[in-house]
């Protein structure tokens, strides 16, 4: 059986699993950097084969767990970014829908702004209909340019990466600091846990940096996306608008 590895992303559910490869690859580098800081190389705490397999199986439960938060229940998306750094809600409600219904400005109802600024179930409708149609992976004969998707699809999950980076550093950041707390029971070197710590921030100013320049390249492939509906899609995308109005039980002209 052939075991599939990252791919170019031509689908959301591509994007999925390239961030479980990454995850992985990024948790177990982590890990093993604790581990070889912390135990690997002190010969005074690791001096049992015992000792050395109950941290190995300690590092593989918060591997695990790490996963399982970040893509059984999408902590990255659907807590994290939701409740905590909220630019998917404001990216929609500032730009992506803004830019989308430009063209149409002058007949768009005026309470429809209102409606899908301030109703999260009614933005849903209008993002289902009036940008995922044309761009989502269950999109049919309305769909653009394959290109202008992979595109899309490419700078988002680098965007992604950049906050799974955010969740997983936060994670090992406070088993340092339980580290540091019951260290007179564990036994670790201080100036160990300063070193760690270091690493961490270093590691998260890169991290934020990487995290302004992939939401300017998602930026761009999101406009290069809207700008190819507007010019093959455009009669299609005021059809879409039209029923978006209905679901708001709103008139269109």
């Amino acid at each position: 059986m052939k075991i599939q590895g990252p791919k170019s992303p031509e689908e959301y559910k591509d994007v999925k699993a390239n961030l479980k490869y990454y995850t992985t690859f990024i948790i177990l580098i982590l890990s093993s950097l604790l581990y070889i800081i912390y135990i690997g190389i002190d010969p005074e705490i690791v001096n049992t084969i015992e000792a050395l397999i109950f941290s190995s199986a300690i590092t593989f439960l918060l591997s695990g767990l790490s996963w399982i938060l970040i893509f059984i229940f999408e902590i990255h998306d659907k807590w994290y970014d939701r409740h905590f750094v909220k630019w998917r809600l404001n990216y929609d409600v500032d730009f992506i829908i803004p830019t989308l219904i430009r063209p149409f400005l002058k007949k768009i109802d005026k309470r429809f702004f209102d409606i899908y600024e301030n109703d999260s179930e009614k933005r849903f409708i209008l993002m289902e209909n009036c940008f995922y149609e044309f761009v989502g992976d269950h999109a049919g004969e309305n769909k653009i340019k394959k290109t202008k998707i992979v595109r899309f699809y490419e700078s988002s999950q680098k965007y992604w990466i950049t906050q799974i980076n955010e969740i997983v550093m936060i994670f090992f950041i406070i088993i340092n600091f339980f580290i540091y707390i019951f260290n007179g029971f564990i036994g670790i070197l201080l100036n160990k846990i300063i070193i760690v710590n270091f690493i961490f921030i270093f590691l998260f100013i890169i991290n934020r940096y990487l995290v302004k320049k992939f939401r300017k390249e998602t930026r761009f492939a999101t406009k290069d996306e809207i700008r190819e509906i507007h010019t093959t899609r455009l009669s299609e995308l005021e059809t879409q608008l039209k029923l978006t109005h209905k679901a708001f039980q709103l008139p269109y002209p």
